[in-house]
Parts: structure tokens; sequence; C-alpha cells
């Protein structure tokens, strides 16, 4: 009989713990502990064929009380969205997080669709750093970076996704997030790694 290779021993089964930086999608967590500054909402009824995709900026609205069952008060009583025109940066709730329980829409993109629960790196929980879509411009570390809120320009780029300069009044810039990492999206959608930080 071959020799059990488990074979029970002393110690720890972990010899260390890595937390570093690895291939990435939009919406990852850079940092495995940056999960402590994730928060559950609901994703809003109108939200479209193509769903909330991963690694995009929304906003946040509390759920009306009739539209709410078997709910705790102050526990998954937001929906979250895409911006619109006139968004701010008081709107900007955080950024949507990739998880396994995701859909894909017809765009093949990871995204939930109408009342599903989704999780959001919250805007106000400083230190979180998330892999985004970059639509527009060329990042650089501790560069600027712009929320994409609205198209009246038609410009074309996704809304909610991120630009390294400004689109006019189709942007809003994020005073409390810096860019980390150096990505071009001059010929396509890219990621580009972001941190979330109180007055970045």
């Amino acid at each position: 009989m071959a020799n059990n290779v488990y074979t029970p021993g002393t110690g720890f089964a972990q010899s260390s713990y890595v937390d570093q930086i690895g291939s990435a999608l939009p919406g990852s967590l850079a940092y495995a502990s940056d999960q402590r500054l994730v928060d559950s909402y609901i994703v809003q009824p109108s939200i479209g064929a193509d769903g909330l995709e991963a690694g995009i900026g929304v906003v946040s609205a509390v759920i009306p009380s009739n539209e709410r069952e078997g709910f705790r008060e102050g526990v998954n009583t937001k929906y979250v969205g895409a911006p619109a025109v006139g968004a701010t940066e008081a709107n900007f709730e955080g950024i949507t997080v990739r998880n396994q329980q995701m859909d894909t829409n017809t765009a093949g993109k990871a995204c939930w669709f109408a009342n599903r629960m989704c999780n959001v790196l919250r805007a106000k929980r400083v230190g979180g750093r998330i892999w985004v879509q970059l639509s527009n411009g060329s990042s650089a570390v501790d560069g600027d970076v712009y929320w994409i809120i609205s198209d009246t320009t038609a410009h074309g780029k996704k809304i909610g996704s991120f630009s390294a300069s400004a689109l006019g009044d189709d942007t809003v810039k994020l005073t409390n997030a810096k860019f980390k990492s150096v990505a071009d999206a001059s010929t396509d959608v890219v990621i580009a790694l972001v941190e979330l930080a109180e007055g970045a």
C-alpha cells in the first residue's frame, strides 16, 4: 500500500501568507485584505439589459419601503446603479466588485442583472484598491481619476467607467481617488488600478 502523502505532522499547513497583486479583471480587488471595505447592495430594477458590470463607479438610492421584503433596517436597504447626467462626486457610492456569483451579459461582460445582490467597494471606506474599467486616456501612478457619468457629447464610452482625463460635463473628477498603475485606453477598454483614499 502506498504511503499517504498527507501524513499528519506538527506545525502549520500553510507556511506563508501572500497578499500581492496578481493577474486581474475589472472589479477584482488588488489585495485580499480589502474585502473588509466591501458592502452589499441590491441592483436597481431599472438597470437595463446589460446589467451592472464589474469595475465601474455607481450611485445609490434608498429602496422605497414598499419594495423591501424580509429586511432589517440598515441592512441591504439601498439600490445601486449607473450614474446619470448631473451626478456629482457626492453621489459616487463606490466601485462594483467582481465575485463568483455574477451573471454574464450579451457582450460577455461579468455583471449583475436587476434585483440581484451585488458587492461595492465603498468610496467612504478609506484605502480600498481595485481594478477598474479605464475607457479613456492614459493613466499614470498618482494621476487624477475621472468618473464617466453621461454621454451628452457622443464620446461613446461606458457610463460608470473611468477616464484619465476630463470629458467636459460628462465626467466628474474624484478627489478621493488616484490611479496606481499605468494603462492606455487609446485602442480599447483596459483595466487600471485605483485607490480610494480620503482626500487622495
